[in-house]
């Protein structure tokens, strides 16, 4: 992407109803003020990049998380996302698949706890429809957030002379609204009522801002439910994270993630090095884990990968630099039976004898292990 894109560029962009997917990495002079004019002309958008954007702040992450349809968030490098940011991102619990938060170093393990802990509690706050699935009177546009026109008015995000002080029509480029002179940094206006956090306090968030996502219905609107058994209880959509080069990311994260995100498929917490054990213990209860990175994770030893054996579904593992390792891990790893990938390079201690259980994998098709 060209790095010499600035906010004043993104401003020429018009509506774009249909946009799906948008590659900002390494665009270093956009700013929060670039995200808040693209959430306004393209609210469908479900896949975002905004990688090694070292301007973005917690006020840009806020306003992503207001994006109705955004399944796919990698920010890697992102050195000015905090916990608040992270916060914000509780809204997205329902929809978000994908996260790719490696090398943000303001990033801690409170942070990513705390983060996981509010996608929970916003997921199961979504009420769970009995099946068969209810019969709803037909639809209004008013509920509608596939419609460019009925994009929520985000502008009215950031209080005081941003928002120009009435609400912009849809469409509106950000370059007709008044800003305030020094507009580099929007996380000031963002966050200076609260409104950066206000997943974690739904009851602060105003009105205004509440009421284009509610799915609150008039009476005679309101669903009518057939009988039928309960739904399961609502989880979180999380697939892949990313938390590679998050030295502060610890076991703890570990264990909220294998308590609340059941459906993780990929989970990367290399160069993680305070991660040990006893948390790759907790990693059992991800059923459906397919691609782990260890990384440069040095805590770990045979103990641990014989914890890392239990993931049935494992498909791809990489331990390189994992110096305490021996070859009872390997005789361990052998045992799983959709093994395809595995990284045992710089993994010091390892033998050429320990390498034979290995060929019981027969699905085995690439083996890292240079000394």
């Amino acid at each position: 992407m060209c790095q010499s894109l600035t906010d004043a560029a993104m401003q020429r962009l018009g509506p774009m109803p249909n946009l799906r997917t948008i590659v900002l990495r390494r665009c270093h002079l956009l700013t929060d003020a670039a995200l808040l004019h693209l959430a306004h002309v393209a609210p469908r958008l479900a896949h975002i990049d905004i990688s090694h954007c070292f301007r973005i702040t917690d006020g840009g992450f806020t306003i992503l998380s207001h994006m109705p349809e955004l399944t796919e968030l990698a920010a890697r490098e992102c050195p000015r996302l905090t916990q608040r940011g992270l916060n914000a991102l509780a809204r997205t619990a329902a929809r978000l698949q994908v996260l790719d938060l490696r090398l943000c170093t303001e990033v801690t393990d409170d942070a990513v706890a705390d983060m996981l802990l509010a996608m929970d509690a916003a997921v199961r706050a979504t009420p769970a429809r009995s099946s068969p699935p209810a019969t709803t009177a037909p639809p209004t546009r008013r509920n509608s957030t596939t419609d460019v026109d009925l994009m929520p008015p985000l502008l009215a995000l950031l209080p005081g002379e941003l928002a120009g002080g009435a609400a912009a029509e849809p469409g509106t480029p950000l370059r007709s609204v008044t800003r305030p002179s020094s507009a580099t940094d929007l996380s000031v206006a963002v966050l200076a009522d609260g409104s950066g956090d206000s997943a974690s306090n739904p009851a602060s968030a105003p009105p205004s801002e509440a009421a284009p996502w509610s799915s609150a219905q008039s009476p005679a609107e309101s669903p009518v439910h057939a009988t039928g058994p309960p739904a399961p209880p609502p989880r979180l959509a999380l697939t892949t994270l990313r938390l590679g080069f998050s030295s502060a990311v610890s076991d703890r994260s570990l264990r909220i993630l294998a308590t609340v995100a059941p459906n993780l498929i990929e989970l990367d917490v290399g160069n993680c090095r305070v991660i040990s054990n006893d948390g790759l213990m907790h990693l059992q209860g991800l059923p459906n884990l397919q691609r782990l990175n260890l990384s440069k994770c040095r805590q770990i030893t045979d103990e641990g990968v014989a914890h890392i054996a239990q993931c049935r579904k494992l498909r791809e593992l990489n331990l390189s630099y994992c110096d305490f390792i021996t070859d009872a891990s390997l005789r361990h790893l052998s045992s799983l039976p959709d093994l395809k990938v595995l990284d045992i390079s710089r993994c010091t201690r390892l033998t050429y004898a320990g390498l034979v259980p290995l060929s019981r994998l027969s699905g085995l098709n690439i083996l890292r292990g240079s000394a």
